[in-house]
């Protein structure tokens, strides 16, 4: 059914100074409000209709109508007939809606330039994706390098090797020990562990503490601080980059060393220097004369 028009065409001063707009989409302007309501400022017109009244061909319309729309000055809504691309729903502006874009919106040149560009560089996105297929891994990143404005080459570059070979860098037994205790704290809470920056942070503190197992003891002191329901490092990350910033917190919490009253013990079976008796290797001291081992080594 032909859309019915009006006996005349309504066209902004603002349109036909906008010189975003070429004269196909002034005409195509023209056009539709020849057709549309004078109430609703809506119209259905074909792509037909719109060429023929404008005087234009079917592909000049249809630019004519993409420009109208990118600047604001109609509104677009498709419809279906069924399985069939029904006639759109148009409803026109007399001014832009969106005029507070003109000072930074493209040219209509510069427009069509930046779609061309953009097709370019989803080909040729397109034609990378086919010929990288076989590179692909978790752990390899293939990036486009740009070079003035066309891609022109294609790096590949090894972000971060994998979990596998990371655990083989030089970390002693007891300090993958220490590395595997704080990680396991870090996803028992959900806290993301950065292998390279943590890894680099252990491998510090071990050079501070000079004594694996002292390390270890440091980690196993630092993760109840961070669990605590108080105190500076409760809630605090359990990462080894955490445990090096307070580091000095830590050692300052650290309990007392307990002192060692163990006696020492004879290595083997000698006689008494003092008194001669027999003296069994695993004794403290002589059980005839009481001369203690401590003091036998003390005298020597």
């Amino acid at each position: 059914m032909e859309e019915k028009s009006t006996s005349f065409a309504r066209v902004p001063i603002q349109l036909l100074e906008d010189k975003r707009l070429t004269a196909s989409a002034i005409l195509v302007f023209t056009a539709l409000s020849s057709y549309a309501n004078n109430k609703t400022l809506q119209c259905y017109p074909s792509i037909e209709t719109i060429a023929s009244r404008a005087h234009l061909s079917r592909n000049a319309a249809r630019n004519g109508l993409k420009e109208l729309k990118l600047y604001a000055y109609i509104e677009v809504t498709h419809t279906r007939n069924g399985s069939r691309q029904g006639t759109n729903h148009y409803i026109i502006h007399f001014q832009s809606t969106n005029h507070e874009r003109s000072q930074n919106v493209l040219s209509t040149q510069e427009y069509a330039d930046s779609i061309e560009q953009k097709n370019e560089t989803e080909n040729l996105q397109s034609t990378f994706n086919e010929r990288s297929k076989y590179e692909r891994s978790p752990n390899v990143l293939l990036r486009v390098q740009q070079k003035d404005t066309n891609y022109t080459s294609i790096t590949k570059q090894v972000l971060h090797a994998s979990r596998s070979d990371k655990k083989k860098a030089s970390l002693s037994l007891d300090q993958l020990e220490v590395e595997n205790l704080l990680k396991a704290e870090c996803d028992r809470r959900g806290i993301s562990w950065d292998y390279g920056k943590e890894r680099k942070n252990l491998l510090t503190l071990a050079m501070l503490k000079k004594n694996d197992a002292a390390l270890l003891a440091l980690a196993q002191h630092f993760i109840e601080l961070t669990q605590a329901y108080s105190g500076f490092l409760s809630g605090k990350p359990p990462t080894a980059s955490m445990l090096k910033a307070c580091l000095s917190i830590v050692e300052a919490s650290m309990p007392a060393p307990q002192e060692d009253n163990t006696l020492p013990t004879a290595d083997r079976d000698f006689a008494c220097p003092k008194c001669g008796a027999q003296i069994l290797k695993g004794d403290t001291g002589c059980v005839s004369c009481g001369f203690l081992i401590a003091d036998m080594e003390a005298a020597q």
